[in-house]
């Protein structure tokens, strides 16, 4: 029975839907903060300047209540101008209230303000022409809080999506296979699965360092554009990191994805499963296909495991290994044909068994692998293979 047809999990359905939604609203509204901030700073920067006296300047400290976290920091301040012959007085010191730990900023524009008040030197404020009362002290962009912004939106907004196609994606392929009468093959539902070809697995390690690569050309490019769209092409120091770290990323990203297309179209060793799928109660059988030559290897080592996934009501406790078991394959038995080394293999696979699931939050998973392992003089390969079994 599918997860989604139970009632037990209807609470699980829900949390892991109103997490996502959560997420998403965090991204979405940190997006809606953001584009607030910028266009809040383009208007200002066309706001006319005027001599402000300083009346008062204070360095606000808002102390942490926590000891591991750090004090954060705001300016305070009155100050008096005149615009277009007529006397005005404010306390706005931002376009808005703003209380950070970013660096020194505040108490920068603290020490700055206060210089002036003791001093009796005027300091340009930036006024509104539209609204003369309208007034602030400073109009710069900190690139500290639009980095934060644009860290809050890929993380929260990135997170929010994930497990939305966490808990949709299942659904959605319960959904189809009712549709589509797919009942009785639902190996028909997973794309990878179609075909009796099954390639192999991508390491995880090489994933993460893709889509992290993506998210951080993502964060820079996004940068890059507001710092272009605010200031234009101007080779200042922060345009020329901007430029650099997105190069940088977009480098990494374009070696994840060489990688990825070698691994992928090139070297990639598949098999060929026949019958199709892998049987409870029954076998698992086909052909290991290496797309290249093997000069000095003597066997092929091969192991089919099936990992379940345990989720209890608090979540997942841990996985279990429900079968392993071990198969070599002779450099005799291997078959040589255009450039390809072909090697059977056949597993039994018992009646108890449990059969592939997709993982989700919901019901755990139940996947099986098969894993080969071999060398080939100094250099050592492994592969992995998710294989259907039902």
């Amino acid at each position: 029975m599918s997860a989604y047809s139970s009632v037990s999990n209807l609470f699980k359905i829900a949390l892991i839907g109103a997490v996502g939604m959560g997420f998403l609203a965090v991204g979405i509204f940190m997006f809606g903060q953001f584009f607030k901030l910028i266009i809040e700073f383009k208007e200002i920067q066309s706001w006319d300047t005027a001599p402000a006296r300083i009346l008062s300047a204070e360095l606000i400290v808002d102390k942490a209540s926590r000891k591991n976290e750090g004090d954060t920091y705001s300016v305070s301040a009155s100050y008096s101008y005149i615009y277009e012959r007529d006397f005005y007085k404010s306390d706005t010191v931002y376009p808005s209230s703003s209380s950070d730990n970013f660096g020194t900023y505040h108490q920068d524009n603290a020490e700055l303000l206060k210089r002036h008040m003791a001093s009796g030197e005027n300091y340009d404020c930036f006024v509104n022409p539209d609204l003369p009362v309208e007034s602030v002290l400073f109009n710069d962009l900190r690139f500290s809080m639009v980095f934060f912004h644009l860290l809050f939106i890929t993380a929260f907004g990135g997170g929010g999506f994930c497990s939305l196609y966490i808990l949709l994606n299942p659904a959605w392929k319960f959904l189809i296979g009712h549709i589509k009468k797919l009942d009785d093959k639902p190996w028909l539902l997973t794309r990878k699965w179609r075909s009796p070809k099954v390639g192999t697995k991508m390491t995880l390690s090489s994933i993460i360092l893709f889509v992290a690569s993506l998210l951080g050309v993502t964060l820079f490019v996004l940068a890059t554009i507001f710092y272009i769209y605010l200031f234009g092409i101007t080779f200042t120091t922060k345009f020329s990191v901007l430029v650099v770290f997105t190069l940088l990323f977009l480098f990494l990203a374009v070696i994840e994805l060489k990688l990825f297309k070698t691994w992928n179209q090139k070297k990639r060793i598949f098999i060929h499963l026949d019958p199709h799928p892998g049987k409870i109660g029954g076998k698992i059988e086909g052909t290991f296909v290496i797309p290249f030559q093997l000069t000095d290897c003597d066997q092929l080592n091969v192991s089919l495991k099936n990992r379940v996934a345990i989720v209890t009501p608090k979540g997942i406790s841990g996985y279990e290994y429900l079968y392993e078991k071990e198969f070599t394959i002779l450099a005799k038995e291997f078959i040589s044909r255009d450039n390809q080394i072909m090697a059977p293999f056949k597993f039994d696979i018992p009646q108890t068994a449990k059969p592939s699931r997709a993982f989700n939050l919901l019901t755990g998973s139940s996947i099986w692998f098969l894993n080969l392992k071999f060398k080939d003089g100094k250099n050592r390969f492994e592969f992995k293979f998710d294989v259907p079994v039902f």
